[in-house]
């Protein structure tokens, strides 16, 4: 029997931004009493489903079922965002850097992942997993929150990273320092949807606007929310209207 989990991976960039931060709490973790098992880097996945002890012939059919209902499937975008203590759904609390999931990909992943599993003889919603990067699991705090440790830390942003394949990774319980090792990696080949293009002059479809995205989280003034949200050209509409409408009234008197 082998101890395996599904999980998908954060860029590199992103991966050394989360360690420098990691390596300056480890300092004040230590100072303050926290006794804390860091996750090695290598180890620092985005767990999807925890499968528990397998057979090793599983290995097979489960590649093959995430062929059929991941492989379709288009990468998408995740970012890392924020860093705080989760407690709930294990055993000893952890330290985690916060997920977003901006185009729904990684929501779609798991619903592909539920039917992938049916397909092998398991339970679809077998050891769904909170969507967030462990960094380290708590083995007792210390004198101070851990947000007072963290600081402006709390509300970092790692940046983002884009998702092209899920992986069936291995983990040894004999040598929990060691590399997890992958036993499935399956491609996301499908399409992104691409933003409608016009050809260099053409004009916007009558009764459309164009509304320029707003970053997520990003605060923006009245006058830009009226912009974005098209009210100002509306209203730029029905003046002119109007200046047409007294301009007819004055030639016809």
């Amino acid at each position: 029997m082998i101890r395996a989990f599904i999980a998908v991976n954060l860029s590199i960039g992103v991966l050394r931004g989360v360690g420098d931060v990691e390596r300056a709490l480890r300092l004040r973790c230590t100072e303050d009493g926290w006794d804390v098992r860091w996750v090695a880097p290598p180890n620092q996945h985005v767990m999807l489903r925890y499968l528990g002890e397998v057979g090793p012939a599983l290995a097979a059919p489960l590649r093959d079922a995430l062929h059929i209902h991941a492989l379709p499937l288009p990468s998408f975008p995740l970012r890392a965002r924020g860093l705080g203590l989760a407690e709930g759904g294990q055993p000893s609390p952890r330290i985690v850097v916060g997920i977003e999931d901006p185009e729904a990909g990684l929501a779609a992943l798991d619903s592909a992942l539920s039917v992938a599993l049916e397909a092998v003889g398991l339970e679809p919603d077998l050891g769904k997993a909170d969507h967030c990067l462990v960094i380290g699991r708590v083995r007792s705090t210390g004198r101070d929150s851990l947000d007072s440790l963290l600081g402006s830390a709390r509300a970092a942003d790692f940046g983002e990273s884009v998702v092209s394949e899920v992986v069936v990774y291995r983990s040894d319980l004999a040598d929990p320092g060691r590399e997890f090792r992958a036993l499935v990696r399956v491609p996301l080949q499908g399409e992104r949807p691409q933003p409608m293009e016009r050809a260099p002059g053409e004009r916007p479809v009558e009764g459309t606007t164009e509304v320029e995205p707003v970053p997520a989280g990003e605060a923006v003034e009245v006058s830009d929310a009226r912009e974005a949200s098209g009210i100002a050209a509306v209203e730029a509409a029905a003046e002119g209207g109007a200046e047409q409408a007294d301009v007819h009234q004055r030639e016809e008197a």
